[in-house]
C-alpha cells in the first residue's frame, strides 16, 4: 500500500489531486488507461512498476519517474512518509 500512503499523504499535505493504482490482478484499483491518461505525472515505486506502464500505455511513457521505494512498509508507516517525502524533495518536485 504504498501508493495509497503516498496519494493521501500528497494530496492532504501538498494539496496534490492525486490516484492510485496497482499492477496485480489483485490492485484495489488497478492501472487504467483513464487513470493513466489523467495523469500529469506517474510515480512509480519500482522499476518493474514504470516497465508495466511504459509496455501497456507508450504514449504515456514520459510521465513515468520511478521512486525506487522497496515493498517493506506498512500503510501509512511513518519511515514510509519521511521516506516518500525524502526521495520527492530529491526530485526537486
Amino acid at each position: 500500500l504504498r501508493s495509497a500512503t503516498a496519494a493521501h499523504h500528497f494530496a492532504k499535505h501538498w494539496e496534490w489531486n492525486t490516484r492510485c493504482a496497482g499492477i496485480e490482478d489483485y490492485a484495489i484499483q488497478p492501472v487504467h488507461e483513464n487513470t493513466v491518461a489523467w495523469a500529469d505525472r506517474i510515480y512509480c515505486m519500482e522499476r518493474e512498476h514504470a516497465n508495466y506502464i511504459k509496455k501497456h500505455f507508450p504514449d504515456d511513457q514520459n510521465k513515468v519517474i520511478i521512486l525506487n521505494i522497496p515493498d517493506r512498509f506498512e500503510y501509512r508507516s511513518k519511515e514510509l512518509i519521511e521516506l516518500l517525502q525524502l526521495t520527492m524533495g530529491d526530485l526537486n518536485v
